[in-house]
């Protein structure tokens, strides 16, 4: 068995498949993590102007790299995520994911509601 963070590296990896997805058990976190890009883009689209510069919504980005590394992650997400656990997550999408594993959402997506 490999540790988690291989397994996406080895096994399985590029399959961004939505039933694949499903049937692991992450369709759920995929989801959410969407839902949080589109009410970002909603919010500012896909750039905006910060201190006079037009610049491009991190957060759009961060959101979609991540339900993308979830869905073609080859092991159900249980449990706390760690930041590099998964590609392109750092520590505030992981703990965001953890919260989504556990209770099925998360402070930002609330407010967003």
């Amino acid at each position: 068995m490999c540790r988690p963070s291989l397994c996406f590296a080895y096994s399985s990896q590029g399959v961004y498949n939505t039933a694949r997805c499903r049937g692991i058990g992450n369709e759920a976190i995929v989801q959410a993590l969407r839902e949080l890009a589109g009410y970002e883009g909603g919010i500012q689209d896909d750039y905006f102007t910060e201190h006079g510069e037009l610049v491009i919504n991190h957060r759009i980005v961060r959101y979609a790299k991540a339900a993308t590394a979830v869905q073609g992650c080859s092991y159900k997400l249980e449990g706390r995520v760690r930041p590099g656990q998964l590609p392109f997550v750092g520590p505030a999408t992981a703990e965001q994911i953890s919260d989504i594993i556990r209770t099925g959402t998360c402070d930002a997506l609330v407010k967003f509601r």
